[in-house]
């Protein structure tokens, strides 16, 4: 996924969710939060792995 299809998509979202329920914005709070800090995990195991190579 390009950073342009990302950044799109992260507008769309932003304009979705101004339509919905707080209960549901947390939870997809949690949602993003969770799926940046496995990204953040990811990106450390890579580096991690090339480094010790």
């Amino acid at each position: 996924m390009s950073l342009v299809e990302w950044s799109w998509r992260v507008y769309r979202l932003q304009l979705v969710s101004s339509k919905m329920k707080p209960c549901v914005k947390i939870i997809h709070a949690r949602l993003h939060a969770q799926a940046l800090t496995l990204a953040a995990l990811a990106g450390a195991a890579v580096v991690e792995y090339y480094d010790h190579k």
